[in-house]
């Protein structure tokens, strides 16, 4: 496939040969991906794209959406747009859980469950306030609390993960 010019200066793209140019997957993402009925700011989407992208393709992760209302009656519009899905294993265990199984000689359920990401830039400046309404805009998890995954994109497109739990949760036993 070969783009004019100004399709080469407008979409991201990745040379697959010489002279042949390749459309790059975030600049094809899906529309669901990236939803243009909202009313978040152009680079939160791209953000989300790139945050989803990562999830499918480097974590394998399912089931993935993008949310921009709450699934929380009244569905209110989110801060930003979030996304959910399905990892390929569980991401976090309560200790308590974890405690009962050692005691009980069983592994802890490795059985994922469905996990609300909100995708962030390295450079971004987050106070207890804004995460506060973020954290209203989720459901909260099997074990009764609400969880987030705060996915923070770096200058190079480096993607990492940190937990977030909303209230005080008893650290893991070592």
């Amino acid at each position: 496939m070969r783009l004019d010019t100004e399709a080469q200066r407008t979409l991201p793209v990745m040379l697959s040969s010489p002279g042949i140019v390749t459309p790059s997957p975030l600049s094809t993402a899906s529309p669901a991906t990236v939803s243009s009925t909202t009313t978040h700011p152009a680079h939160l989407k791209a953000l989300t794209a790139q945050v989803h992208h990562n999830l499918l393709y480097q974590h394998d992760w399912d089931s993935l959406a993008t949310h921009a209302r709450s699934p929380i009656a009244p569905y209110s519009l989110l801060p930003r747009p979030l996304l959910s899905g399905l990892p390929p294993h569980r991401i976090y265990t309560h200790p308590d859980v974890q405690l009962q199984a050692l005691m009980n000689n069983r592994t802890p359920d490795d059985t994922p469950e469905t996990e609300w990401v909100l995708p962030t830039h390295i450079e971004e400046k987050w106070t207890l306030q804004r995460l506060c309404e973020v954290f209203e805009g989720v459901p909260a998890g099997k074990e009764g609390r609400k969880r987030i995954l705060l996915a923070t994109v770096g200058a190079d497109s480096t993607v990492v993960y940190y937990i977030l739990h909303e209230g005080i949760v008893k650290p893991r036993q070592n």
